[in-house]
């Protein structure tokens, strides 16, 4: 991983053909974190990591080119996945969504300043295993655009 200059750090993707998916991975868990940017960025997949939504707001203001926001939904700092993703998506028309919450069914209530969440959630549930995170990825990533 090396820094991306922006804040963000940016782990780099193994071998293969094309253009990789951009990913950026926010999680509050630094282990989590980082464990998320290896197992993607050994996929093929180039990943950017932020700790918190202000972070991940300003890696998108400088570098819009996220094909998918992966983030937590309970995080420190007065904003949570469910804020984020819309004001993600409001900056980037046509970014896809991967939610993931060690507890679901309170993130699912959470309203943090009127925050709410959106139809049809894609949430993957903590603690996760490599496999489930390259599979719900790439299916975030083949899934048709939608409206948060």
């Amino acid at each position: 991983k090396a820094e991306d200059g922006e804040g963000g750090r940016v782990a780099a993707g193994g071998e293969g053909e094309g253009p990789r998916a951009r990913i950026l991975v926010v999680e509050d868990d630094p282990g989590v974190r980082r464990f998320c940017a290896r197992v993607l960025g050994t996929a093929g997949y180039e990943v950017v990591e932020a700790e918190d939504g202000a972070s991940a707001l300003a890696i998108l203001e400088t570098k819009g080119n996220i094909d998918l926001l992966f983030t937590d939904i309970l995080m420190p700092g007065g904003m949570d996945g469910w804020e984020l993703a819309q004001r993600a998506q409001g900056m980037v028309p046509g970014l896809k969504v991967l939610f993931a919450s060690a507890n679901p069914e309170m993130a699912l209530e959470s309203e943090i300043e009127g925050s709410r969440a959106p139809r049809n959630v894609d949430l993957v549930r903590k603690p996760y295993g490599k496999d489930e995170i390259i599979r719900r990825v790439s299916h975030a990533l083949e899934a048709p655009g939608d409206e948060p």
